[in-house]
């Protein structure tokens, strides 16, 4: 559906006939427009709840995990990465997040080749940590 080349949605006013829904779709002037996508589901993750004992035995076990700032070099880096979801970074924080339930798949798809450890700028050690997820996960 095209707009009306005169038709000038101002999202300032409060009268504007400009109305968006739930669904994936706008309506002005009473068309719909479907612009195909869909809102994400709300997740809420309460960052002061406390930890998990198997989280905080990993970070006992390896406290270069606490040092991943997440930007994402061993990503960037990953072989394994090209072919599935392993994203160490994102493990590292669904970790501390005590998301732990898709860690363990997700870890034995390392291949321990090191190259994201080289990558690292805060020295972390990826390796040994996806050993120890792999183990206590």
């Amino acid at each position: 559906m095209q707009i009306p080349a005169d038709y000038f949605i101002n999202l300032r006013y409060p009268r504007s006939p400009l109305i968006l829904r739930s669904n994936n779709t706008l309506n002005i002037m009473n068309r719909k427009i479907d612009f195909g996508y869909a809102f994400a589901e709300v997740r809420n993750v309460d960052l002061n709840a406390p930890v998990a004992s198997t989280v905080s035995r990993l970070i006992e076990k390896e406290p270069s995990l606490k040092a991943c700032i997440g930007c994402g070099n061993c990503a960037a880096m990953c072989t394994a990465g090209h072919f599935s979801e392993m994203r160490f970074y994102r493990l590292n924080l669904q970790m501390k997040r005590g998301l732990t339930s898709n860690i363990r798949q997700s870890v034995r798809n390392c291949m321990l080749c090191g190259k994201c450890q080289l990558t690292c700028p805060r020295g972390v050690n990826i390796r040994r940590a996806v050993l120890l997820m792999s183990e206590e996960l």
